[in-house]
């Protein structure tokens, strides 16, 4: 839990610091990808570490990926320049990953299938600790310390973790020779980290039509291609074909992919953990982790995406006697909300239009969940007869 604590508080404790760090190394234009590098390298690892942790032992791997958190975070610390905070930002990510797949992978190891909801539900608590705490921590290190702090307060507790980890994990791992999947790795990577590079950046640094939007997506449409075919021919995949075959691991997959929130977690991660063995539970794992991350992104960019559509539609159709009062675009309103007693009648048409993006936006929800009940549909109802029959 004390590992999980250091990824979980990390989303949260940066974000109340970034106009301190701003003011120290400059770079406003490029704050954003701060937390977008840590999100995207976290993503597109954590299948990866999922299937090591299988090939060899969750401790090596969970004491390797908490190491390069910590490097990550000493590093940031001693950032002198944006640019190179967001590359210490994105080393963290990577640590991060091996954190997210192997502690939850552990859970269904350590505990019987009766006692894995608790366990889970106690891990998820860490989530919603952070996020209470997290911003408070950092606003308060930024205001009357250093916002360097806020990345060496995790150095303390990385080792405390390390060393109950080295002392009490207790494991038996078959000792074989294993071929590395380096090839399904490669792909896996850059079509995930294609697929969340034009994610993350379509509709604000360029529009989601646009020439670079559609070059970014097509390298990751045929990267998911060529690892498709990779895998199907690895004698151990990354992420095994099998995986996908199976309606109770397809349907957990998809449902926290639609669910990127956390909201299903819990019945997510110890469903599925359920139905396989000990060698291949990481890689069970590291795939629903990794869709529910992917469902984070996704979120992010088609609701974002929607907000900004019905937003500008609504500054499009404003009467004339107030368009010239009214920002010409949504990258104007942010500016504008700030004055608007300047802005007179014109204020009250923008306040309308916010609110109905935001109610579109809600609508795009209830269809997202609408969506994701009728992939729970084709879950089996018992895990234990899924097992028995390999669906």
């Amino acid at each position: 839990m004390v590992t999980m604590a250091l990824s979980a508080v990390d989303n949260t404790i940066v974000a109340t610091a970034i106009p301190q760090v701003v003011r120290d190394l400059g770079g406003f234009s490029l704050f954003s990808w701060v937390f977008s590098a840590y999100l995207l390298t976290q993503t597109v690892s954590i299948p990866i570490y999922g299937k090591l942790a299988d090939q060899w032992g969750r401790k090596p791997i969970l004491i390797a990926g908490t190491i390069i958190f910590l490097a990550g975070s000493a590093l940031c610390a001693a950032s002198w320049d944006m640019v190179s905070l967001i590359c210490f930002r994105g080393l963290q990510g990577l640590g991060a990953g091996s954190i997210m797949a192997t502690v939850n992978t552990l859970a269904g190891d350590l505990y019987r299938l009766e006692e894995r909801g608790r366990v889970q539900g106690w891990l998820s608590s860490v989530w919603g600790i952070s996020a209470v705490f997290g911003p408070t921590l950092g606003g308060s290190l930024a205001q009357y310390a250093s916002w360097r702090w806020i990345f060496l307060i995790n150095l303390p507790l990385g080792a405390a973790a390390i060393a109950m980890i080295a002392r009490y994990l207790h494991e038996r791992v078959s000792r074989t020779r294993h071929r590395i999947d380096t090839a399904g790795a490669a792909t896996l990577l850059l079509a995930a980290g294609a697929l969340m590079f034009g994610l993350l950046q379509g509709g604000v640094a360029w529009p989601w039509l646009s020439p670079p939007s559609i070059a970014v997506f097509a390298v990751a449409a045929m990267a998911a291609v060529a690892a498709v075919f990779v895998e199907r021919r690895a004698a151990e995949p990354i992420l095994p074909p099998w995986l996908w075959r199976r309606r109770a691991l397809s349907g957990s997959g998809l449902c926290a992919l639609g669910m990127g929130l956390g909201l299903l977690s819990v019945c997510t991660v110890v469903g599925p953990q359920s139905i396989v063995g000990w060698n291949q539970r990481g890689v069970v794992t590291g795939s629903v982790m990794f869709c529910r991350y992917l469902g984070q992104s996704l979120g992010a960019a088609i609701f974002g995406a929607i907000f900004n559509s019905s937003l500008n539609a609504s500054l499009r159709g404003a009467p004339a006697q107030l368009r010239g009062r009214l920002p010409h675009n949504v990258s104007g309103v942010s500016a504008t909300i700030g004055h608007t007693a300047s802005l007179g009648p014109a204020a009250g048409y923008l306040r309308d239009a916010i609110s109905a993006a935001t109610h579109d936006v809600y609508a795009g929800l209830s269809i997202a969940a609408l969506a994701t009940i009728a992939v729970i549909l084709i879950i089996p109802r018992h895990m234990a007869e899924a097992s028995a029959s390999g669906r």
